[in-house]
């Protein structure tokens, strides 16, 4: 796609391209409305047959829309957007941003006069920049999917000498998968991929992933994997990068140790966050001795509100890693007398961790006593208290349905609600037939013991339209909007992946809603996914299995409900 000497949108006079790259072109320009040069970003959208012109539009404003709300000081800004028509196969997108004449961190390592390895002050103040701005992409629902030095813009020098970065491309490969009709599978770059995205399955821990291989980099001078492309695709997935140790000799064991654990093949096996993996990271760095592996017991879940995490530490010749803590076994002793044994026993910091195991773990038993002090984004936004549904009283105001036949079931036992659907590529809804709501919250905790789909239901007006929150154990989720009670004609209103998702049979997950008029907002396990738009309905509220690809049963618990 030829630009150069163009008039864009009668504002934007092409000048030059600058970069090119995987996920589009990048082309200086001046803003003659403004007088500054801008850099202009033109994405192809890969439309097909089923794709027409006007539904991309529509899609790309909804995510545009979401992307510009974002601000950071350290991510780069969107100025302006909009679509050329004119250019083959039908139709692109383009992203106005600001023009960083310093370039980008990879121009940088390129053009200083001694060659990496960078010295250990600069990878801390590079990498924490990194995870602020990465993270704050996370709380937002995004998943960058492109980390790497070139997408880190420059800007002034600090009181250091070192530039401050500015994270681009947040939100690219978000628009790429959701506007188009291709699955862009291992969208990205190859050197910087984590296995699960190069299987077309990123979470947040991917992020992390990449940021992972920066710091390898940047501490050693090479990439973690080296060699062909096939080569490179082939180690990503089944091959442990050699110790960053060995490379450089002035890193210790616990370096090795940290970016061992954010390289990880399985995204729950890498750090609760990236700030985590960045802060660990810089703790090895600095203070190697007084480092322990009891740094990095946690998985990738998000904190607080998670339930327990396995807690496993890296595999040691001559430590036997810590235990899992179960949330619903019976422990010997009074938690006071626990809390004074530790005191004991442990550092204070790794007390803190085993602290917020241990009391994790009560939320199963007492929800209500856990709410009061919990600060979770949902039950912020909620407040209050909620009506509590227990399925073994079946409240009259609420009446669950309770039937059963070869097919599917709804049925009341063991003070859970038993969902199931045997049928393959069929549904199970089963409704709480006297309710009936508008703007509410919405929370209930699922546990898919058989299959992979499952979730809430609401605005239900009997089979002829229902809207469901579902999650899946591949740790995707989907908004969707069914009329009369079958697939064909189904609306996907919001998907995507996150790795606040519990991923494992009969592991539970907490799934909220909270309906505002024409607004909801996507919990799972207290943690905001997304925010979409509804029509302005109401109806009744309910649970949802999905049979689509096997048999599904899935346990329903803790049911509440808040009215707006």
């Amino acid at each position: 796609m030829q630009l150069e000497n163009r008039l864009l949108d009668q504002r934007y006079r092409i000048t030059q391209e600058i970069g090119k790259g995987g996920m589009g072109t990048v082309y200086r320009a001046r803003d003659i409305r403004h007088q500054r040069l801008v850099a202009i970003k033109v994405i192809a959208l890969d439309a097909s047959n089923s794709f027409s012109a006007e539904q991309l539009r529509r899609d790309l404003k909804r995510e545009i829309d979401i992307i510009a709300h974002l601000t950071h000081t350290l991510i780069v800004p969107l100025y302006d957007s909009g679509t050329i028509e004119d250019q083959e196969p039908g139709l692109a997108a383009y992203f106005v941003m600001p023009y960083y004449q310093a370039g980008s961190l990879h121009d940088w390592l390129r053009r200083r006069e001694q060659p990496l390895p960078l010295s250990t002050p600069a990878v801390i103040f590079f990498i924490n920049q990194a995870a602020d701005a990465l993270s704050y992409v996370h709380q937002n629902a995004i998943v960058h999917c492109d980390v790497k030095p070139s997408n880190f813009l420059l800007d002034t020098q600090s009181a250091t000498g070192l530039p401050y970065l500015h994270l681009a491309d947040f939100g690219i490969a978000r628009i790429l998968t959701t506007t188009t009709s291709t699955k862009h599978e291992g969208v990205g770059s190859l050197p910087y991929m984590a296995p699960e995205q190069i299987k077309g399955k990123p979470v947040f821990a991917s992020d992390q992933y990449a940021l992972a291989v920066m710091a390898y980099e940047m501490l050693t001078g090479k990439p973690p994997f080296q060699g062909s492309d096939e080569q490179v695709l082939y180690q990503h997935l089944h091959r442990s990068p050699r110790p960053a140790s060995e490379l450089n000799k002035r890193l210790s064991q616990a370096v090795d140790t940290v970016l061992g654990k954010a390289l990880a093949k399985d995204p729950e096996e890498r750090f609760g966050s990236v700030l985590r993996f960045a802060q660990t990271l810089e703790k090895a760095l600095i203070s190697p001795r007084t480092y322990t592996d009891e740094t990095i017991i946690q998985k990738f879940v998000p904190p607080p509100q998670q339930k327990p995490p396995s807690q496993q530490a890296q595999k040691q010749p001559e430590k036997q890693p810590p235990t899992r803590v179960e949330p619903q076994r019976k422990r010997g002793c009074h938690p006071i007398l626990l809390i004074l044994a530790l005191c004991m026993l442990v550092p204070v910091g790794f007390l803190c961790l085993l602290l917020q195991a241990h009391f994790s773990g009560l939320q199963h038993k007492s929800p209500q006593k856990i709410e009061q002090t919990t600060t979770s984004p949902f039950l912020q936004q909620v407040q209050g208290a909620p009506t509590v549904f227990p399925f073994e009283q079946n409240s009259p105001a609420f009446q669950w349905e309770q039937t059963s036949d070869q097919a599917g079931s709804c049925m009341i036992q063991d003070h859970a609600y038993a969902v199931s659907q045997k049928q393959q590529n069929l549904f199970t809804t089963c409704i709480a037939t006297a309710s009936d709501f508008q703007n509410f919250g919405y929370s209930a905790e699922v546990t898919i013991v058989e299959g992979d789909t499952a979730g809430i239901l609401f605005h239900a007006q009997g089979a002829s339209l229902f809207y469901v929150f579902q999650i899946e154990l591949s740790g995707r989720y989907r908004l969707i909007r069914y009329t009369e009670n079958r697939r064909q004609g189904a609306q996907i209103l919001a998907e995507g992946s996150s790795a606040a998702i519990h991923t494992k049979p009969n592991e539970a997950n907490t799934l909220g809603i909270i309906v505002r008029d024409t607004t909801i907002q996507l919990y799972v396990n207290g943690q905001l996914l997304k925010q979409s738009s509804i029509a302005a309905e109401h109806g009744q509220i309910g649970t949802f299995v999905d049979a689509l690809n096997q048999p599904t049963t899935a346990l329903f618990r803790n049911v509440r409900l808040w009215k707006l």
